[in-house]
């Protein structure tokens, strides 16, 4: 279990490393180019490390329980860079999210709240629901990437991937410049 949470804190690490880089570069872009580059750095971890992106995101390890206090800080470095290119969107007035998007049931902002608290987020829970709901749809082209389940439907998955991830954000409002 020891080797395990350590290969996974690598992992984490590793990305938000990644992350982190891709963020300081694009300062000085505009912030919704800021948050394309940090979601572009994402799937490039992900296909250049299938493996750690795969322990990190795919199936569990039977029987073994990631130790959170341990584990939660590599995460929540993870985030922290979407978070905050999605709160220099919001802030910088580029983005104005609409309904339904900025509708949430109140168990779900429960929940958030709850997370951005432990997490120490220094994001409104609105900012954060609008952060899951671009990382989700991130995430689940580049799983279905991974496991080449999208590339013979879509051909250019680089392309989707992109067209996909601009298209939500101007339906949720993003304007772009």
């Amino acid at each position: 279990d020891d080797l395990i949470t350590a290969l996974i804190v690598d992992a984490f690490t590793a990305l938000a490393e990644a992350l982190e880089r891709a963020e300081h570069k694009a300062r000085v872009l505009p912030p919704e180019e800021q948050l394309i580059q940090v979601a572009s750095a994402y799937r490039r971890w992900a296909l250049e490390h299938p493996t750690d992106f795969q322990l990190i995101y795919g199936n569990p390890i039977p029987g073994y329980v990631a130790p959170k206090d341990i584990t939660v800080p590599a995460v929540v470095r993870t985030f922290t860079p979407l978070m905050r290119c999605m709160t220099r969107t919001v802030e910088s007035g580029v983005f104005q999210p609409k309904p339904p998007f900025t509708q949430m049931p109140d168990h779900i902002r429960d929940h958030e709240e709850t997370l951005i608290t432990d997490g120490g987020f220094p994001i409104s829970v609105e900012t954060y629901h609008l952060a899951m709901i671009c990382w989700s749809q991130m995430h689940g082209i580049i799983m279905l990437e991974l496991f080449n389940h999208i590339g013979p439907n879509v051909g250019d998955v680089e392309m989707f991937y992109h067209t996909t991830l601009r298209q939500l954000l101007t339906t949720m409002g993003m304007r772009w410049g």
